[in-house]
């Protein structure tokens, strides 16, 4: 009872102290239940314990509990016992690779392991024999309890992998701190039970089903096997490991966070600086953008290059070893953690910093620089602009005249890339100082000093001296223009490939120093062998794109062309470099690819003739990237659609057009509202052909329809004289159908319309004739009859339509007023006598003898009848 009440309420800690009191007065059977019941709970509070002190108390309990009740032999006690002791052991050990702990420490690490590293194995192999007992057992088929055999066996499978996953990670350190690695084989042995090689077996890369990766156990013991493999000089194998759990799916992010770390220590041991360089500088990046390596990170590099450098004799590689050691140092610096520079210092001598050397007046002048961008974002400016602030224009002086004194450091040539990079710092200061002139010259000697040691600054060099010349122009140094345009000239010729050599193009046919046409012209004159020719292609079918956008009449035709031309070729030069792409760089040449074909399908379909041949090589091309590359369509399908079933509808395919309209119409969008405005004017034009077909109506009116939906059919939107054009169209053509083949539903989309365009007011002579015809025949007599009224009263009174809409008036008035009909036509035969002219005076006869009525009208005729009327 009090039991189930403390366990239920997670109340561990006073469930296990009273279930020790029980342990100490019982006997029997029921000793070895409790004992089982307080060592699961003793498991639970070491995995819980978040102290020092907590996790030393329910050890010490455990190992009591184990001395009280050997019998119990608790295998997840011990277990966890013995984990208790490997993590502070691990901890230590990885706190001696970044030399942060004594040697007295570090030797007392390695006896712990080797005792708890027995511990595991102990564990291990008497857990195997206990699966094999319980598979056999399974197997016999002859257990009434067939789920409690399965919980136990899996439970037991569960343990054995975890102790042999401690116990091959207790080896492998054994070995690190002993610098002696016979146990390696062990380790490896054991790893492998957790890696598909069981049994005695070392693990290889060919057994490892990489799905397995994903749990963190695995993964960290792929992790061992990699740096058992470095520390018996296998590094190669060992890169192989990491690689595999980096490529894996589904690796937790912090186990893969752990592999960077990891290849140092490989790459280290294995003395490849050059990959170690490689390695740490994809890590921290270059240029402005550069970010120092974590405080760990950072230790860690420095040890690994500072303890080369002192114990190993390099014969190749030490300058390498050496700007590694100086790169950690000033990248702990950076991060102000100056104690850990003074600890190795301590540890490895003074050499690696000098207090009056590059390291120290660089770090100072970068620290001075970062306090002025800080302030320069703070200060509500632009902080890519120059500043007009002066305390901050004061911090980028201050940070340019530090920089200037490390580039000027006795020892600064040891520090190639930090020297390269401080040049471009100090040209950054003096840049957003707004001394502009002054920043190129600087500029100009970072794009010297980096030179090929660092492309990729050399080119933020020379761009970013580019751009303070053109805002020095900008603000009126125009004695500057000229060299403006000449390291323009430099920097095409020397990084012809990358998207500023395009924007640097743009930017002088932009600002009036060349044309657009110009800039056409001296794009197309570069010769196939200059390295410029893929980049001045690009742009040039660029700016031709602009040109043909903004074109108009019999220019765009011409200016279609051009582009097309061009980039057809653009596109050939981009599928031959996606060919031989990585899958990184492939993707974004695919969508270059993409935007480019799009651009090819808007012009040669937009022309007056509709080149159809370069469409459908452009659509060719589309699916097949889209079939190679795997391109995700998803977000420009109704656009694509939209081109084919452009191209089938020029080339009269009904069938081709009526499916690709029928997807249009499923996807809807834009493009499907452009598919029906297009289908309605191919109509419309059909219709009014000599020989138009008879469906030619029917369409103009079916596509009408959906093109009207477009625009709304409320007043608002019939205000637009395109709009109430629109809907007078259709409703006109549904009308002639409706003449043609008394088809009820043309007569009802007709009236329909036109009740919405009567009700603007003002309406067309077309519209109040057609309505007054058709709204007759759907029954809305007295619509009909105002539309007459109307027109009458618009017409002149000797017009023809006059003398119609007379008749009509005095037609439609028999039916529903007699009387005020007769009154009418007795005021008609006053100011008409002989009934008007044909056809309509015999009309209006026969209406006066169905009304029977006197020869002359009774009463007073009103005068000015002839032009208003009922």
């Amino acid at each position: 009872m009090i039991e189930q009440y403390l366990a239920d309420r997670g109340l561990n800690r006073l469930l296990a102290a009273h279930l020790l009191e029980r342990l100490k007065s019982t006997e029997g059977p029921e000793r070895l239940l409790i004992a089982d019941r307080l060592g699961s709970i003793y498991v639970g509070l070491l995995d819980a314990a978040t102290t020092e002190i907590e996790r030393s108390t329910w050890e010490s309990q455990g190992q009591d509990l184990l001395r009280q009740v050997p019998e119990a032999d608790s295998f997840n006690l011990r277990l966890n016992l013995a984990k208790a002791r490997y993590l502070l052991a691990e901890d230590t050990a990885e706190k001696y690779r970044i030399r942060l702990v004594s040697p007295e420490d570090k030797q007392e690490a390695e006896r712990a392991l080797r005792a708890v590293n027995a511990t595991f194995l102990d564990i291990a192999a008497k857990l195997n024999r206990r699966v094999e007992q319980l598979e056999r057992q399974e197997a016999s088929g002859r257990d009434e309890d067939g789920a409690a055999l399965r919980a136990q066996l899996a439970d037991s499978r569960r343990l054995r992998s975890l102790a042999h996953y401690y116990a091959g990670w207790s080896s492998y350190y054994v070995a690190f701190l002993s610098g002696r690695p016979q146990s390696i084989p062990e380790a490896l042995v054991s790893f492998g039970w957790l890696l598909n090689a069981s049994g005695g077996r070392e693990p290889t890369l060919e057994r490892l089903p990489s799905s397995l990766l994903r749990y963190e156990h695995v993964a960290r013991a792929a992790i061992g096997v990699a740096m058992c493999e470095a520390l018996r000089g296998r590094d190669t194998t060992a890169e192989r490991w990491l690689e595999a759990i980096e490529l894996a799916d589904g690796v937790p992010d912090h186990i893969v966070r752990q592999l960077f770390v990891r290849r140092m220590v490989v790459l280290a041991g294995a003395g490849r600086w050059n990959d170690l360089q490689i390695l740490v500088t994809r890590r921290r990046g270059q240029g402005e953008s550069a970010k120092p390596l974590d405080v760990g990170e950072a230790r860690l590099l420095a040890v690994l290059t500072l303890d080369a450098l002192d114990r190993w004799s390099l014969p190749r590689g030490k300058e390498l070893a050496q700007s590694l050691a100086d790169a950690a140092l000033t990248d702990l610096i950076t991060l102000g953690e100056v104690r850990h520079v003074q600890d190795l210092v301590g540890k490895f001598g003074s050499a690696p910093l000098a207090g009056d050397g590059f390291i120290v007046q660089y770090i100072r002048g970068l620290q001075i620089y970062e306090r002025a961008r800080t302030a320069h974002q703070e200060s509500g400016e632009n902080p890519d602009e120059p500043s007009t602030r002066d305390a901050v224009i004061n911090q980028y002086r201050a940070a340019a005249t530090a920089l200037d004194a490390a580039l000027g450091a006795a020892d600064v040539a040891r520090f190639g890339e930090e020297r390269s990079n401080g040049a471009l710092l100090r040209g950054l200061a003096t840049f957003y100082a707004g001394d502009l002139r002054l920043a190129a010259d600087r500029f100009e000697q970072a794009f010297q000093t980096a030179g090929q040691r660092d492309p990729r600054r050399a080119e933020d060099a020379l761009w970013m001296a580019i751009v303070a010349l053109d805002k020095a122009v900008e603000r009126g140094q125009t004695g500057l223009r000229e060299r403006f345009v000449g390291l323009g000239s430099l920097y095409l010729q020397k990084f012809p490939q990358t998207q500023r050599a395009a924007k640097l193009l743009l930017r002088q046919s932009s600002s009036g120093m060349i044309s657009e046409e110009k800039a056409v012209e001296i794009l197309l004159a570069i010769e196939p062998g200059s390295p410029l020719h893929e980049t001045a292609r690009r742009q040039c079918a660029n700016l031709l794109y602009t040109i043909y956008r903004r074109s108009r009449g019999s220019d765009r035709d011409f200016a279609a062309l051009r582009f097309a031309e061009v980039a057809e070729e653009v596109i050939r030069l981009d599928r031959r470099r996606l060919a031989e792409s990585s899958a990184k760089d492939g993707a974004e040449i695919v969508t270059q690819v993409m935007a480019r074909v799009r651009q090819v399908l808007d012009a040669v379909l937009g022309m007056t003739a509709p080149d159809l041949e370069r469409a459908d090589k452009a659509i060719e091309a589309f699916d097949l990237i889209v079939a190679s590359a795997g391109y995700d369509t998803s977000k420009i399908e109704d656009e694509i659609t939209y081109r084919r079933f452009q191209i089938a509808l020029f080339r009269g395919n009904a069938a081709e057009v009526t499916r690709q309209h029928d997807r249009l119409r499923a996807i809807k969008g834009p493009f499907s509202d452009r598919a029906d405005r297009l289908m309605y004017n191919r109509a419309l034009a059909a219709a009014r052909a000599p020989d138009a077909p008879a469906q030619a109506l029917r369409d103009v009116v079916t596509h009408g329809l959906r093109v009207m939906e477009q625009f709304g059919r409320t007043a608002d939107a019939l205000k637009d004289p395109a709009v109430f054009s629109l809907h007078n169209t259709v409703a006109d053509a549904a009308a002639t159908v409706y003449a043609q083949s008394r088809d009820s539903s043309m007569l009802e989309v007709a009236t329909a319309i036109d009740r919405e365009l009567l009700k603007l007011g003002d309406s067309p002579l077309k519209v109040l004739r057609r309505y007054a015809e058709l709204g007759e025949i759907a029954g809305d007599k007295a619509g009909a009859l105002d539309c007459w009224r109307t027109i009458l009263a618009g017409a002149g009174t000797t017009a023809p339509e006059w003398f119609e809409a007379r008749y009509h008036t005095i037609r439609l008035l028999i039916e529903t007023d007699a009387a005020r009909a007769r009154e009418v036509m007795a005021q008609y035969k006053v100011l008409h006598p002989d009934f008007g002219p044909e056809p309509w005076g015999t009309k209006l006869k026969e209406l006066d003898a169905r009304l029977g009525s006197p020869s002359s009208p009774s009463g007073d005729v009103r005068s000015g009848g002839g032009g208003g009327g009922p």
